[in-house]
């Protein structure tokens, strides 16, 4: 498991990105190949959904505790994020074990004001994709 980083990218501020739903989050997935290695990356997003900070290899207090997130990075404060993990995805099976996993975070995000748009597993040998959102309730 890598081991957490003090790295956090930081979007141009006058070229925002905007994670507006399931398709944008598959959209960042597919880019994130183009991204430094990570196992984990976290994606913090303002009220309108603009990316705020992407947060390789976070530290677990922030992904449990996004709406705590404090830093130069964070100049507003969260509101929704999105977690890319790399892993196995057997199709078209779903881990029930990442889907509790999901509903967990989703109950502790909800508790502190914040939405977990989504949990998306990458699969860098087969090239697969898993939503944790979509496997926990469909779209």
């Amino acid at each position: 498991m890598a081991e957490p980083t003090n790295d956090v990218w930081i979007p141009s501020p006058g070229e925002p990105c905007y994670i507006t739903g399931l398709a944008d989050c598959f959209e960042l997935a597919l880019a994130s190949g183009d991204f430094p290695p990570f196992e984990r990356l976290l994606v913090l997003l303002d009220d309108q959904r603009a990316i705020l900070a992407m947060v390789p290899e976070p530290d677990p207090f922030l992904v449990a505790g996004p709406g705590h997130a404090r830093g130069p990075a964070v100049i507003r404060p969260v509101a929704a994020t999105l977690l890319l993990t790399h892993g196995s995805v057997e199709m078209p099976s779903t881990d029930p074990m990442e889907v509790h996993w999901f509903a967990v975070m989703r109950d502790s995000h909800a508790r502190q004001g914040v939405e977990l748009i989504d949990w998306i597993v990458i699969d860098v040998t087969t090239g697969n994709y898993r939503s944790l959102a979509l496997a926990s309730d469909g779209p």
